[in-house]
């Protein structure tokens, strides 16, 4: 999670990370990169999908 919490603040522009920040949507495709990563550490069968394929 911290490299993609590292990217995620630096691809938004964060100057912290307030309350609204955290709780924003944008933050979505980070998470689920994160999530999915974590999971293809253990196998790769988790899905087909990665973060570019989400709006930011």
């Amino acid at each position: 999670m911290a490299k993609q919490d590292d990217i995620a603040f630096e691809t938004l522009g964060y100057k912290d990370w307030s309350e609204d920040n955290q709780r924003s949507p944008q933050n979505n495709a980070f998470i689920y990169q994160a999530v999915m990563d974590a999971l293809r550490k253990h196998t790769r069968s988790v899905g087909r999908f990665d973060a570019k394929s989400f709006s930011r």
